[in-house]
């Protein structure tokens, strides 16, 4: 019998191009086109939502978006370790050559985001619609 994975729905594969693609260009254009449609909470895996973040920081500050940089301010932070450091940024890096898909990949990360926020506003309804019963409703049909 096949078992199901209860998992939320997320594409590690797009949250992984989307940051790969930023890390492309130094001058952080491809970090403000993709933040345009993603957010760091967007992000399933929260150290690419931290990673995001950062890159967010680098580029508020004017300065240019690189490994190098990357790593230094999440030195700076506090979230080397939580990232798993500077083979986590290569692995990054080697997930795509180009930047083609980055837009792309963000609307995916957005549309799985999405999704994950209907499902966690239907399970507080449950959740709320359980706890003002007092008794049971039967469904009767036909």
């Amino acid at each position: 019998m096949p078992t199901v994975k209860n998992s939320h729905p997320h594409s590690q594969e797009s949250e992984t191009v989307v940051l790969a693609s930023c890390l492309l260009s130094e001058d952080g254009s491809i970090y403000d086109e993709v933040s345009q449609v993603v957010q760091p909470s967007d992000f399933y895996v929260a150290r690419n939502s931290t990673i995001f973040s950062t890159m967010g920081q680098i580029v508020g500050k004017g300065l240019e978006l690189s490994d190098i940089t990357l790593l230094e301010q999440l030195r700076s932070d506090g979230n080397e370790k939580e990232i798993g450091g500077i083979s986590t940024i290569y692995t990054i890096q080697e997930a795509c050559e180009t930047a083609t898909h980055a837009k792309y990949a963000a609307n995916i990360v957005k549309e799985k985001s999405k999704l994950r926020q209907t499902i966690r506003h239907c399970r507080l309804l449950i959740e709320k619609q359980r706890k003002g019963r007092k008794k049971p409703t039967l469904l009767r049909l036909g």
